[in-house]
């Protein structure tokens, strides 16, 4: 419930929006096929391989034994996105364990000056990066804790190079008492700031840095908050018959940089083999209130034996639409 709390503590505390004023933004792009089909309605309901990008206690519901997942995304514009993870689960009363890595390339961009406003004909490029370790155990028969550690990097291939930060990502997951019903949440990316490395001569107030020869005064850049969110769901499996089932999902998110959202997602099961999923995501304007603004997705997945395969499509509104692709095996 503390999860619960800090949620609204926050909320009240964030009213204002803040569009634009944090970095590493990649990290709110969703990892992984099935997820993004649901609209990013995961936190309750993972339980493969990437559901650590999303929240650490998921990783111990995927099956025991070594389960290895990566996913790509042809994202828009030329951008590129992929995920990888593998996830060590010992077994319901040990800890799971698991690495990933993910990131975002830009691909190419001309650089452009007040006086070449067309180009210089030098190009740069920007990425994103993240890799790190998680940990997560059954605590009870029903409750899940699991916790990332992580280190982000952004960078361009023009004079800046690259720049680190370490955050953490703290998640829980709960079988409720009634039955069909599960709870999940997580805080993701929690940390110190980013600042890019280098100085450059200014006019401004700001850090001051005088060169050895005293001649020059240079100020280092500024440091800027990283994305974060804050993710509440509840995932309950309406309806169940032999060889089928199908799961209704809900979600909350809270953005430091934007209006809280509510995903829902919906996922039918056919036999453990063939899965079709549904989402869409709506910006809450106030309580009980919308904007018109809903985007929508789906995807299927296919699971035999060891192997899986996923695909999602997403509606990007007046951008590009996103097609994801997944592949996972299980030892």
């Amino acid at each position: 419930m503390w999860f619960l709390l800090l949620f609204l503590l926050s909320a009240e505390i964030e009213r204002g929006l803040k569009v634009g004023t944090v970095g590493a933004k990649f990290l709110a792009i969703p990892v992984g096929a099935r997820a993004a089909a649901l609209s990013g309605a995961y936190v309750a309901v993972g339980d493969d391989a990437l559901s650590c990008f999303w929240n650490p206690a998921l990783i111990g519901r995927t099956s025991e034994g070594l389960n290895i997942e990566g996913t790509y995304t042809n994202y828009m514009l030329g951008i590129r996105h992929f995920g990888f993870a593998a996830v060590q689960n010992l077994g319901k009363g040990k800890y799971t364990r698991c690495f990933f890595a993910g990131g975002l390339h830009s691909g190419e961009m001309e650089i452009t000056n007040l006086d070449e406003p067309f180009g210089t004909g030098e190009k740069f490029y920007y990425y994103g990066f993240v890799c790190g370790v998680g940990f997560a155990k059954w605590l009870t028969d029903r409750f899940i804790f699991g916790i990332n550690l992580k280190v982000i990097a952004e960078g361009l291939s023009y004079r800046l190079g690259s720049w680190y930060t370490p955050l953490c990502d703290i998640g829980v997951y709960y079988e409720t008492e009634i039955k069909n019903l599960e709870l999940g949440a997580s805080i993701r990316n929690f940390g110190p700031e980013l600042r890019p490395g280098g100085k450059f001569v200014v006019e401004e107030e700001g850090e001051v840095i005088v060169t050895d020869e005293g001649d020059t005064v240079k100020r280092r850049y500024r440091a800027y908050p990283v994305y974060m969110d804050f993710r509440f769901g509840l995932a309950y499996k309406f309806f169940e018959k032999e060889g089928y089932n199908g799961k209704v999902i809900t979600e909350i998110v809270h953005p430091n940089d934007n209006k809280e959202r509510l995903n829902i997602g919906f996922e039918f099961n056919f036999g453990d083999m063939f899965f079709v999923r549904f989402g869409h995501r709506r910006i809450l304007e106030g309580f009980g209130l919308y904007d018109d603004k809903g985007l929508l997705s789906f995807g299927f997945g296919v699971k035999k034996d060891v192997f899986s395969l996923g695909y999602s499509f997403s509606d990007r509104g007046l951008l590009p639409d996103v097609h994801r692709l997944d592949l996972g095996l299980k030892f």
